[in-house]
């Protein structure tokens, strides 16, 4: 069991958007906890059914667009979580 951290929620969120920009739809300013609560549901209802990998993987270009662009939302929603994390979870870019 890992602890909730603000690495772990942007990694999350980078994941339920990253095929926006393989898509050509346009990431949203700002959204609700509401909005990422339910991306976090929806993505622990599919790994308990067994999804765990896209069809497409998200390219370089996901990474680069909408990795900061979670981050920025998790920062703004909780700003007092903390961000440390284990090493051996870090996340990193794709073809890394």
């Amino acid at each position: 069991m890992h602890n909730l951290d603000g690495e772990t929620l942007a990694e999350r969120l980078y994941e339920a958007y990253a095929m926006t920009t393989e898509n050509n739809t346009e990431l949203p300013d700002e959204i609700t906890t509401e909005t990422l609560m339910a991306a976090l549901g929806e993505q622990i209802a599919n790994c308990a059914e067994g999804w765990h990998t896209w069809a497409n993987e998200p390219t370089q270009q996901a990474w680069d667009t909408v990795r900061p662009w979670a981050e920025r939302q998790v920062r703004r929603l909780f700003p007092a979580l903390t961000w440390r994390v284990e090493p051996d979870r870090q996340f990193l870019p794709p073809n890394s």
